[in-house]
């Protein structure tokens, strides 16, 4: 069923119609910011499903009930550090209103590793963490005490590598919980999604918004260099939606249980449509509208 959803027919069209009017009177940067901060919200709501219906599922293994204890304040972690890329970024070039705000969810980080340290010293030497978690809060100590004066290019990549960072530790959990070694299908592709492909989709979204940010300070079209990383960005985005709908629809019809796919079918055709529409805006307004 998952698989027809992008040629569902003219009803989901026609009633998207008054929104698509009301889209193609927004301006590039606007309509761009519109869309990306939509799917944000999406893909934000899709996560906590399908990390609910993981609590959910979790009956067995010691060792997999703690890996889930460890991400939950891991995922926190990691869609917060996606925030303030954002924020900083906006801040460093120029845009001082949104200090406050930086400053804020500063704050929101140090807590979540508050909490993420609690949960490392009590599974530290079972899920063998001391050392990525050590080094992932000494790298974000570096770039706190120095966000407020970076420039825009090494406040991204600071960012960038706290992102990989907080991945890298969220697989070895994964890896050594057995969480991602699951035998079950079905409880194999939602780790699969929850560990990697969403936060992997959430890192892109994060890495193109910051580039139609770009348009809205600037006001001008997308530079050369511009657009072909949001072609890039685009394929990316594209090949993780694909894969993401690809493994969750095995997992739907390998659940014996029969109930995760009426937890979280509409969720993800919810998101994937977002995702869907977010790509289209990226082909359309982006790639297509300007010339070389």
């Amino acid at each position: 069923m998952i698989a027809n959803m992008r040629s569902g027919g003219g009803r989901p069209r026609l009633l998207l119609a008054p929104a698509v009017a009301v889209m193609n009177r927004l301006t590039y940067p606007r309509k761009f910011a519109l869309i990306s901060l939509l799917l944000a919200l999406q893909l934000g709501l899709v996560m906590y499903l399908l990390t609910t219906e993981m609590n959910d599922r979790i009956e067995f293994a010691q060792k997999e009930i703690q890996g889930d204890q460890y991400l939950r304040p891991l995922r926190h972690l990691f869609e917060h550090i996606l925030q303030s890329r954002v924020l900083a970024h906006a801040y460093a070039n120029g845009r001082v209103s949104f200090r406050p705000e930086l400053i804020r969810k500063q704050a929101e980080i140090d807590e979540d590793f508050e909490a993420s340290q609690a949960i490392d010293q009590k599974l530290e030497h079972i899920l063998k963490t001391t050392s990525k978690f050590h080094a992932l809060k000494a790298n974000w100590l570096f770039l706190r005490a120095k966000l407020l004066g970076l420039e825009a290019s090494d406040c991204d990549d600071l960012h960038t590598q706290l992102l990989m960072d907080i991945r890298a530790l969220g697989a070895h959990v994964g890896n050594t919980s057995n969480l991602i070694l699951d035998p079950d299908l079905d409880s194999y592709y939602v780790m699969d999604a929850i560990l990697l492909k969403l936060p992997q989709s959430q890192d892109l979204l994060a890495q193109a918004r910051l580039l139609g940010r770009k348009g809205i300070v600037t006001g001008k079209p997308p530079t050369v260099e511009e657009r072909t990383e949001f072609i890039r960005l685009a394929g990316l985005l594209r090949s993780n939606w694909e894969e993401t709908r690809k493994g969750l629809d095995v997992a739907f019809r390998n659940n014996p249980a029969a109930n995760l796919k009426a937890s979280l079918e509409q969720p993800l055709r919810d998101h994937l449509a977002a995702t869907d529409a977010f790509l289209h805006a990226i082909d359309s307004d982006v790639i297509k509208a300007h010339t070389i």
